[in-house]
């Protein structure tokens, strides 16, 4: 005996997908920034002074 069962998936399926995946991709683009901001921050500053003077 073969049971074919099938999963329904309704419309709004896909837009709770992508709203719990969007604060992912937001949290590591906010970590890549911090990083930038970290190594470069200093360096970017010390240039701006440097033309101030």
């Amino acid at each position: 005996m073969k049971l074919n069962k099938r999963g329904y998936i309704d419309p709004g399926t896909g837009g709770m997908v992508i709203g719990s995946i969007w604060p992912v991709i937001l949290a590591i683009f906010g970590a890549i920034v911090a990083f930038f901001i970290k190594w470069f921050y200093k360096p970017i500053k010390n240039m701006i002074f440097r033309f101030k003077k």
